[in-house]
């Protein structure tokens, strides 16, 4: 196929028009010009030709770029295609898993799914063409997709507005963001939060174990620690100090946050939800509501403070500071020039509540995954004890300086991407794929599923095994055997559990220090036990792939 493929949706509309009105000239023609009969001839012809045409026209005319593999078997339906079966997935909290289940059907790391009668959508998960598109392409979000979270944040905020203002804003995030002053309030709020540091209130410990003295007080008292809550606490406190310098309020407020992802569940690639189900959009709006004015309290007690000479705004402390001074002043860019007067609000809430709860799944799958394989513990304990021998406070370079603990972060993010179904795109211009030179024309949209790559034995040794070695480090040999250096740079190719390019993650660094910050306080410290058999814990795809309980059980570690 050419480097011109024509556009599938105008083609079919034209094909389905051109035969529903032959088909209705012959039916006036033979019925002496019944309306009924003519008006129904045409609806079954056009229905016929649109069930017929798309794949027709793109896998035997190919007219609409290069036919790539299907994915074969049940479940597949006429004029919807394999639509009810992404919503049944969804609805069942399996949508990455039915990504795993079709890359094995089509047998190809590429391939076409129909999820509607018109076009074909596109799964790509080879490495470089996963690479290439959203790093060079770097096509827009896809609005269907997508469509739930703009009724949270709103269609114009910078996650979804892909163009010029995204990277700006973008730009403006990533000082603040990756700054060392972040890095170093990510280690303290961990500490406080799980009671390494004194003079920290260790609230998210509390909350997990249901005890006033926190992790030591469950420890002592052999309370099962629920780590999921755990970690859903300190990365909420971790981004609310990032972005507004203070603790996160207290109740509803968490609940709230938690409760807009659950909500935003609810509507998921729903069809007009305003139509459908207008009690949810309006109990979204209403979550988004309240987290704005929670944002409007913290700009207004800054303004305060900045006019009685109590915070200075110049340089920067966090985000807010930043993103106030681009609004007041105009900036360079000018990103907030004729917005929305809430958009810095939701831009702000947008960072919080993709901040946290990413964050929060991959404590989690850590804490299970080095609990559930006792030689990555060892190692592990080894490398911290050594690094750290009197159990002081952790320095963040030096939490980043260490390799299996990186090893584990890598792997554990290998094995357990938080966003496993990845993010959807819609092409805007076509797109030559380097690794085949199959051509995919404007308008497609591509998904970018994380599991499948991840979890593909080509470019993963043992896929399913938790393997840090396959990261080296000083430490990585003595798990599960030696990797390769080939296998392991076809792993660090298909590692993109933040995606990849100019729509990528920007806090993944912050993200980063806060897993390997926990991982060091709590393994440090303590001995971990899961309190249930790991056979019991499942993977639920709620928008983020989460286990579904992990209770430890913490036994103080004795230091010499």
């Amino acid at each position: 196929m050419g480097a011109w493929p024509l556009p599938p949706r105008p083609v079919c509309a034209a094909v389905v028009a051109a035969f529903a009105t032959t088909a209705a000239i012959i039916a006036a023609a033979l019925t002496d010009g019944s309306v009924v009969a003519t008006l129904s001839v045409a609806a079954v012809a056009a229905t016929i030709v649109l069930a017929v045409w798309p794949r027709f026209a793109t896998n035997t005319l190919c007219l609409h770029g290069t036919p790539l593999p299907e994915v074969r078997g049940p479940g597949s339906l006429p004029l919807v295609g394999r639509l009810v079966q992404v919503l049944t997935a969804i609805r069942g909290q399996r949508f990455a898993f039915l990504m795993v289940e079709w890359a094995a059907a089509a047998g190809a790391p590429n391939f076409q799914v129909w999820l509607g009668a018109a076009t074909r959508s596109v799964v790509l998960t080879h490495p470089a063409d996963v690479r290439y598109v959203l790093g060079r392409a770097n096509p827009p979000r896809d609005d269907h997709v997508f469509g739930a979270v703009g009724l949270s944040v709103g269609v114009d905020s910078y996650f979804l507005n892909t163009g010029a203002v995204h990277a700006q804003t973008r730009a403006l995030l990533m000082g603040p963001l990756n700054a060392e002053r972040t890095m170093k309030t990510a280690v303290a709020v961990v500490e406080a939060e799980l009671g390494a540091n004194p003079h920290g209130g260790a609230a998210a410990g509390a909350m997990a174990c249901g005890m006033s003295g926190g992790l030591p007080a469950a420890a002592a008292a052999g309370t099962h620690v629920d780590v999921k809550a755990l970690a859903s606490g300190l990365t909420l406190e971790t981004i609310h100090a990032v972005v507004v310098s203070a603790p996160a309020p207290v109740q509803p407020y968490a609940t709230v946050v938690e409760d807009s992802w659950a909500a935003l569940r609810g509507v998921r690639l729903m069809p007009a939800p305003c139509l459908l189900v207008p009690h949810r959009v309006a109990s979204i709006k209403a979550r988004t509501d309240y987290m704005i004015a929670s944002v409007d309290h913290h700009e207004a007690e800054r303004r305060n403070a900045v006019a009685a000479g109590r915070w200075v705004a110049e340089p920067p402390t966090d985000v807010l500071d930043v993103l106030m001074t681009e609004r007041d002043s105009g900036g360079t860019g000018g990103v907030y020039k004729g917005a929305h007067p809430t958009r810095m609000a939701r831009d702000l809430i947008t960072l919080i509540m993709a901040g946290y709860g990413t964050t929060a799944d991959a404590i989690s799958w850590g804490v299970f995954a080095v609990c559930t394989h006792p030689e990555v513990e060892a190692a592990l304990v080894a490398e911290l004890t050594a690094a750290n021998p009197s159990g002081d406070s952790w320095r963040h370079d030096r939490l980043a300086a260490l390799p299996f603990l990186d090893a584990v972060w890598k792997e554990t993010m290998r094995r357990y991407p938080a966003a496993a179904s990845g993010t959807a795109r819609r092409l805007a211009a076509p797109v030559k794929l380097p690794s085949d030179g199959a051509v995919l024309p404007a308008n497609t949209v591509v998904f970018f599923p994380q599991l499948p790559p991840h979890h593909n034995g080509s470019t993963n040794e043992r896929p399913l095994e938790f393997c840090p070695s396959r990261w080296g480090g000083a430490m990585g040999d003595m798990a599960h055997g030696v990797h390769t250096e080939k296998s392991n740079r076809a792993a660090a190719e298909a590692w993109i559990p933040f995606a990849a390019g100019p729509l990528s993650c920007p806090g993944q660094r912050l993200a980063e220090m806060e897993f390997k910050a926990t991982l060091a306080v709590l393994f440090g410290r303590f001995h971990v036990a899961l309190a249930v058999p790991a056979a019991t814990i499942t993977a639920v795809d709620e928008m983020t792939m989460q286990p579904s309980e992990v209770p430890v059980v913490l036994t103080p570690r004795l230091r010499s």
